[in-house]
This record gives structure tokens, sequence and C-alpha cells, in this order.
């Protein structure tokens, strides 16, 4: 482990929860001394305090040691890097490492399973790879990929590649390859 790149990243944490090292101490059961000790990088605490500390601040142990955040997908830590604009969609993406995938890019992937209730089915969603719907979606269906649909659409259903919709879709229906539609389809029909 980097003793470095540990004290400061205790003291960039303590510092962003508004602590003192005192604080810190305190709440952790040690000395002040101690916690100045680790941000200066001189020594390490000792193991049963770290997941303690990583609790603390809110982030894994991993992300303790190597700074990675445990809360990513909060919204104040990645809204500004998305390209998405805040329309209310419910969007699922998919990242390959740390890069965002774009749509149609997640060719080959498992499906993104979605479990939709009846509190949750007034929403349009955007899947960026495979979407794989169970249950009704009252608004619009877009998926990079293919959108397969277990239940009714009140939207529209596009797809960069297949639709498959068991359930019927009051909207158009648009899909790169192939279309399977096992109810009735209310507008448009095109397909590849």
């Amino acid at each position: 482990m980097d003793n470095n790149f540990f004290g400061e990243n205790i003291k960039r944490l303590r510092r962003e929860a508004g602590m003192s090292q005192e604080e810190l101490a305190e709440k952790l059961g040690v000395t002040s001394q101690a916690v100045s000790k680790w941000e200066c990088a001189l020594s390490l605490p000792d193991i049963s305090l770290i997941l303690p500390l990583a609790d603390l601040f809110g982030v894994s142990a991993d992300g303790l040691l190597r700074g990675e955040k445990k809360a990513f997908c909060e919204a104040e830590n990645v809204s500004a890097d998305l390209p998405f604009p805040d329309d209310g969609k419910l969007r699922v993406v998919q990242f390959l490492g740390s890069r965002l995938l774009r749509s149609g890019e997640a060719n080959g992937m498992e499906p993104i399973k979605l479990l939709l209730d009846d509190t949750e089915r007034n929403v349009n969603v955007e899947i960026t790879g495979n979407a794989d719907i169970e249950g009704d979606v009252g608004g619009d269906v877009n998926a990079g990929n293919n959108a397969v649909v277990e239940g009714d659409v009140d939207g529209d259903v596009n797809a960069g590649n297949n639709v498959a919709v068991e359930g019927d879709v009051d909207g158009d229906v648009n899909a790169g390859y192939s279309v399977i539609v096992e109810g009735d389809v209310g507008g448009d029909v095109n397909a590849g």
C-alpha cells in the first residue's frame, strides 16, 4: 500500500466530511496524533480500523485504500460527466471499464434485465445495450441494440437491432433488423 496516497486520501475524505483530526480520532477511539501520522504518511492505521474508516466516510475499503468512491452512481458524482439531458427518462447504461458504452456498442453483452411493477410503469426507458424488460412500460422504450418487452408499451419502441414485444404497443415500432409484436401496434412498424 502506498502510505503517501493513503494519507492524502484520509485527509481529503476527512475534510470533505467536515471533520477535524480530533473529531475523527474521537469517532475511531484513537489519538489525534495517530490521525496526524496517517495523514503525513508516517504510519498506517491498525487493520481493524479500515472498515470503520470506510463506513465513516461512505466509501468501500477499496475506495479507502485506492480512492474509488462506493457511491459512484450518486447524481452529484456522475451527472456532469454523462451526455444525457435531465428529462426524467429512466436510463440504464453500461460501462466497459470506466468507459461509457454508447448506444449500439454493447453488442454481444448480456441484456440488462429490468423489472417494472405497477408503481414504476409510467416511465420512458432508455438502455444503451440490450433491454430485457418484464412488466408494462407507460412510456417509450429505446434500446441501443435489442429490445425485449414482456408486457405492454404505452409509447414507441425503438431498437438498433431487434424488437420483441409480448404485449401491445400503442405507438410506433422501429428496429434496425426485425420486429416481433405478439399484440397490437397502434402506430407504424419499420424494420431494416
